[in-house]
């Protein structure tokens, strides 16, 4: 039973530990996206020269 009851506790901390793996991930994924699209959008802004204006 005791063998049973350790199997157990380590399925447990074994997917917390991945929960918490899947969720580093998410956040840097979604934060490289977002620096994408900003670093996008600042290429896409015309830039004006001093001498043009």
């Amino acid at each position: 039973m005791g063998s049973a009851l350790t199997s157990l506790i380590g399925l447990v901390f074994t997917g917390v530990a991945l929960y918490g793996f899947y969720w580093v991930i998410r956040l840097a994924v979604r934060d490289g996206m977002l620096e994408a699209d900003r670093r996008r959008q600042r290429e896409q802004t015309p830039q004006v020269s001093p001498e043009s204006g």
